[in-house]
């Protein structure tokens, strides 16, 4: 009995955390209420407070359910050593999977993003806690790319945090918010991306073919 109350339970608090994630689709996370959650989940606003204690507890806990994605999806492709001639290879792989995590998610992590950047401490700490094995990953390509000889664990790793933190910036931007008239496509942002982080493996910037378009989660190459 105690066992079936608790599958109960997290297929409800399942339910109520697939339903914000719904309506954050579709509307400003300002709009979301508890009562508009507890409306789409098809349950009532007396439940949402039993799980959680109001809608940003909810989002927080949305956002957590993202790490296995980003482990299993983009840290993976930082993993080394890295053969010096593959690495704008590796490095387009990466840039690409972290893309892709973006667009798969963007909607909740630039929620995430915007609570962090306004104060709140959990979604602070949430957010360095995801990025913390990427940004690990990123340093240990570059020393060991650059060696130790040429650069210090600490500026690798704060070439690591620049280049994470400009990709955070640039992939938080939809494809179609980029207008026709737009000087760049995201296929430039991508490729500009890939030569800001091959720099600082120090490798050469020149490419010899065109970076391959990425195709984001609504089936469009950008």
């Amino acid at each position: 009995m105690g066992q079936e109350i608790r599958e109960r339970g997290a297929l409800t608090r399942l339910g109520l955390l697939e339903a914000t994630g719904r309506l954050l689709d579709q509307q400003s996370p300002l709009e979301v209420s508890v009562h508009a959650i507890a409306r789409e989940a098809g349950s009532s606003p007396a439940t949402f407070y039993v799980y959680f204690t109001d809608v940003r507890d909810a989002i927080f806990a949305l956002v957590e359910t993202l790490n296995d994605d980003f482990m299993a999806s983009v840290v993976p492709s930082l993993q080394g050593p890295w053969p010096r001639r593959q690495v704008r290879q590796r490095v387009e792989a990466f840039v690409k999977a972290n893309y892709a995590f973006w667009d798969r998610h963007r909607r909740l992590l630039v929620v995430r993003n915007l609570e962090a950047d306004l104060g709140d401490d959990r979604f602070f700490s949430q957010r360095i806690d995801m990025n913390l094995p990427l940004l690990n990953a990123l340093a240990e390509r570059i020393l060991e790319q650059r060696g130790t000889d040429n650069l210090s664990e600490k500026e690798a790793f704060a070439q690591a945090v620049v280049s994470c933190a400009a990709m955070e910036e640039l992939f938080s931007h939809a494809p179609e918010s980029y207008r026709d008239d737009h000087p760049v496509a995201v296929s430039d942002i991508i490729q500009a991306e890939i030569d800001i982080i091959c720099r600082a493996l120090g490798i050469s910037t020149r490419s010899t073919k065109a970076v391959v378009p990425v195709k984001t989660s609504k089936g469009k190459k950008v």
